[in-house]
């Protein structure tokens, strides 16, 4: 049976990755599309692209500047 697996799954020892289509048992079908993990392939499915589009990219915000220490000695010897 051809399913449509919405997760990365395993089924009969092989990792089946998430949005792609797959030909398996019928119980091991069973059990995904049970669990939520599949749903039966369409034939939209099968023409689709095997990995899902990358979304894009988040510009990167500027890191803090760390402050300047005052050492213990500068704090002693100012302190006199």
């Amino acid at each position: 049976m051809k399913i449509f697996t919405t997760r990365g799954v395993i089924a009969s020892g092989q990792a089946l990755e998430a949005g792609s289509v797959y030909d398996v048992s019928e119980k091991d079908a069973s059990t995904l599309i049970a669990m939520g993990k599949a749903r039966e392939a369409t034939t939209e499915d099968e023409a689709a692209p095997a990995c899902p589009p990358t979304p894009p990219p988040v510009a990167e915000t500027p890191k803090p500047k760390a402050k300047k220490v005052k050492s213990i000695l500068e704090e002693v010897n100012g302190a006199e």
